[in-house]
Formats: C-alpha cells, structure tokens, sequence
C-alpha cells in the first residue's frame, strides 16, 4: 500500500545520501545494502550511487558465513540495513539501520547532491557489485560499471519503455534480474511495482496485483513461467512486455500462451551476470509445432556476440563454438580475484578501441542462418536451476570440508522434463559407520544458499 511519487523518491534519496556521508561513506566505496523487495531497497541504492559509492545487494535470507564473506569481500566500513535484518557479529562493521535512525535521516537536506567526480584514470566509482557462485567454492562479485546499466535500459532495441508503463519488480534485489526491473523504470521515469513474495508464489494473488496495479512489464525466470504459463495466461494477456529468461524455454508453454493469450511483446533473453543481466533477446511469435527449441536470439543494441573455436577464430554458421560478448554490458571484472578476471574477460581482438574487452561465457551455441543464437550448453560444470547461476564445484567444495566425506560428485538431473534438481553423490570416509544424510544437507543449509543445497543425497 505504500508509494513514491519521483520528487519524494529523490528527497528520501538525497536525505539518506546526506546523512550516509555524514556516516563516513566516501566516493568510490562500497556499501551492502541487506535488505528484501521494497521501497527501502530502491531508496537504498539510489542514495548509495548519490553519495558517490557502490551498491552491493546482499540477500538476508543467505546464511551468515555467506553474508559475512560478501561484506569482507568487498571491503566495507559500513552496511545499509532495514530492522537489523540480516545483522552478524562484526565489531568492526557499522550497522546503518534505515528505520531506528528515521528521525536522523529525515533531518537531513532534501536537496540533490553535487555530481559525482571522475577519477583521474576517467572512471567514476562502479553501480554494483553483485555476487555470482563461483567453483572454487567462494562466491565472486561482479563489478558493474554505470555505462552497462544505461546500456541495458536505454535505447536497448529489445523493449521501448514510456513513462505510462509498470514494470513488476519479482527478482531478489541480490540478483541482476532486478537491474533490469528497477532502472528500466526509473530512468524512462514509469512506475516500479514491487510485489510481495508471498505473492510472488501464489498464482492467483500475482494475476490479481498484475491487473490492479496495472503491471505492462514482467520479465520471470524460466522455470517461474514454466509453472504460470497454465494458471496466469490471463495476466500474461494485458502486458505489453513479458520477458522470459534464465534456462532454456520450453516451445509447449510458450506456444500455449501465444495461442490462449499472448502479450503484446513476448521475449526470450539471456546473458550472464558479467555482462549485465540481458546481452540477447528474441521474439516468440508465429511457432510452429515442429519447433523444438527456442533460439537466445540476436545481441541487444550496444553489445556483441562472438562464437568462436578454440583458437579464438568465428565459427561458419551452424558451426557449435562458445560465445564471447563484447560491448558496453561487459563488467569491468571481479573484485579481488585479478587471475580469475584475467582468465575470463579479455580483450577484444574484433574491435579497433582502446580497452575494449569481451567476456568468455562458457556457454556453447551456433548462429543459425537468421542470425539467431541457438544455445547448446556449457562447456563446464556451472548450472543454472530456477534461473539461479549455480557452480557444481561451489557445493561439492563445501561438503568435501566434512570429515566423513571421501569423494562427492553434485549433478543437476532432469529425470521429469522442466523438473531439474540438483542431486549429490558421495562416498563416506569411513564405510563402517552410518552417516546421517541430514547433517550433511545441515552443513551445506548453514553454509550456502537456500537453492544451492541438494534435493537428493546418494550414498
């Protein structure tokens, strides 16, 4: 029930970005915001990017070593929280609570802060640090320049966004879905909807918050769609943009909602994380039954797509290779991790510019001849469940730290077609003793997300 208009979203903004410089935030740091969906959040990190530093969504359901991993990673003097959720014990961490400090915050000047300074190199600070899984078995944090938000958001050629559109915001604030789903719609200067996770997870309740609050954009992963597709086809027919995007589509389902009833705009998107939520996009429309496959499409305006072989060389059409994306969405690296960075994001030997780089997806495909992408697969053990980006290596490091673990293998399976699950295979140290499965999915629930533990254990 609560809202914004845009002048008091920018003097909430200003106020908390007044008062978080008073905090000792400076230019160029970075500061965890842990906080849910919600109009705090959307608060928070304007008044981050206002005060000249870097936001780093954290999600405060993930587990405290996780938590706390991520704000030592990124080197913060300070967290932005919402209730004290989310807080650890950390004496040398300030906890800059929104709420028990409203009065200060309020306080505060209303007015627009002065632009932030570029640094001699010409860089300004980074918009957001967001963290991926990584196989080592450490999560690793992307940092996101300024130009690859706009990049996603302005003159993208895949949607055309007006001031009369509302864009739903369903994504955890920790993942870069919502990057399409918050800036979008306030740089176009149209309206952001957050919906409730509790309605977010009941069909019903979501038909009805698309229509009452007149929702014309929605992007959901696939595996969401794959599970609405049959119970919200009404809602879906009253959007002018339904994106669809995070694992490969399934040709039934999207046929059934072309043919029941289909959005005015009706796309599937992919890209990594490095590259800035969304680098391909492609129309469904006019599928026939024979198609099996729905293509990732062709680059969004200001990005570039490779498919070379292993020598670096373009493949011929039709000719499998992995994808290389080049252009303005490319992150400028990961933070800490230079040799990782190195390995995976590098120069981009197709393009005559100082300091243009593309970043190595893992992921395989071919160009078809109308110039789409078709995907293939990945050329490694990274997995993608329920739209999450998951490292096999990330879970298997974690539960090869138990004693009573000699070998374990973890596999995504999809023994039920659009059901895939992740299943750990393990081997006991000691084979004379019985082992209780249940420590073993306790320590991986204490230790890593909710999505990233096994729903299967195989001795």
């Amino acid at each position: 029930g609560e809202q914004l208009t845009y002048a008091e979203l920018n003097a909430r903004a200003n106020q908390l970005a007044h008062w978080l410089q008073v905090q000792g935030v400076e230019q160029g740091q970075h500061v965890p915001i842990i906080a849910l969906r919600g109009i705090e959040m959307v608060v928070g990190q304007l008044a981050v990017l206002k005060a000249g530093a870097t936001y780093v969504p954290i999600d405060p359901g993930f587990p405290d070593e996780r938590r706390e991993f991520m704000v030592q990673d990124c080197g913060a003097s300070a967290v932005l929280v919402v209730d004290q959720v989310g807080v650890f014990p950390d004496e040398g961490l300030r906890w800059l609570d929104v709420r028990k400090h409203a009065a200060e915050i309020e306080a505060q000047s209303q007015g627009n802060l002065p632009t932030v300074a570029r640094t001699t190199e010409g860089e300004a600070p980074a918009a957001y640090v967001m963290y991926t899984s990584g196989s080592t078995g450490v999560p690793k944090g992307v940092v996101v320049p300024h130009r690859a938000v706009n990049r996603l958001v302005i003159n993208s050629g895949y949607v055309e966004i007006t001031t009369e559109d509302a864009i739903a915001h369903c994504s955890n604030p920790a993942f870069d879905a919502s990057t399409f789903e918050i800036w979008t719609a306030l740089l176009h200067g149209a309206r952001v909807v957050i919906v409730p996770h509790e309605s977010l997870l009941n069909p019903v309740s979501f038909e009805e918050l698309l229509e009452r609050c007149e929702v014309s954009v929605v992007f959901m992963t696939t595996a969401l769609f794959h599970q609405y597709a049959d119970v919200v086809s009404r809602g879906f027919g009253r959007l002018r943009y339904l994106l669809v995007g995070g694992e490969v589509t399934d040709p039934a389902w999207v046929r059934k909602v072309l043919r029941e009833n289909a959005p005015q705009n009706f796309l599937a998107v992919y890209g990594p994380t490095e590259t800035t939520t969304f680098a391909t996009s492609w129309r469904m429309e006019n599928l026939t039954e024979g198609e099996r496959k729905i293509p990732i499409g062709k680059p969004i305006a200001n990005t570039r797509i490779y498919i070379l072989d292993e020598y670096g060389q373009p493949v011929p059409i039709g000719v499998a290779g992995e994808l290389y994306i080049g252009g303005d969405g490319v992150a400028r690296g990961y933070l800490n991790r230079s040799e990782l960075a190195t390995e995976r994001f590098l120069k981009d030997p197709f393009v005559d510019r100082e300091g243009a780089r593309m970043y190595r997806t893992g992921d395989l495909g071919y160009w078809r001849e109308d110039g789409a992408i078709e995907f293939v697969g990945r050329n490694d053990f990274q997995v993608k469940i329920r739209g999450f980006r998951i490292e096999l290596g990330e879970i298997e490091a974690r539960l090869a730290e138990l004693p009573e673990v000699r070998e374990v293998v973890v596999l995504a399976r999809e023994d039920i077609p659009g059901d895939k699950r992740l299943v750990a295979y393990w081997t006991a140290a000691d084979e004379g003793q019985a082992q209780e499965v249940e420590s073993l999915r306790e320590h991986l629930k204490a230790e890593l997300p909710e999505y990233m533990v096994p729903s299967a254990f195989v001795r």
